[in-house]
């Protein structure tokens, strides 16, 4: 087993594990009777378990996707200056991203 595998078994396990995390933080909601009785925060200001499931699948599905588009990590994706651009891009974009939500949530007052 050389790197190359070792970094691909690396991302597809990444991404199973985030896919795995947002299964079961659906499977929470539905069973808490809907989206905002299992969203709503605890008395003492902790995040339910059902977001924390989600933040974090998100997350892990978020690092999949980045790991999947550097080059050699996927057999199919080729060394090429474009796919580390496109990893870059997705990087910058996850964290605008994050940032104009937390802009919404300061804005909102929450």
């Amino acid at each position: 087993m050389d790197s190359s595998d070792l970094l691909m078994l690396l991302a597809a396990a990444v991404g199973f594990v985030g896919f795995c995390l947002m299964t079961a933080a659906f499977i929470m909601v539905a069973r808490r009777g809907g989206w905002r009785q299992a969203m709503e925060g605890d008395p003492d200001g902790r995040w339910p378990l059902p977001k924390r499931l989600m933040v974090t699948g998100a997350a892990l599905c978020t690092i999949f996707g980045l790991l999947a588009s550097i080059a050699n990590v996927l057999p199919w994706r080729d060394s090429s200056q474009r796919s580390l651009l496109s990893a870059a891009l997705g990087a910058v974009l996850a964290a605008a991203l994050i940032g104009i939500t937390a802009l919404i949530q300061r804005w909102r007052g929450r």
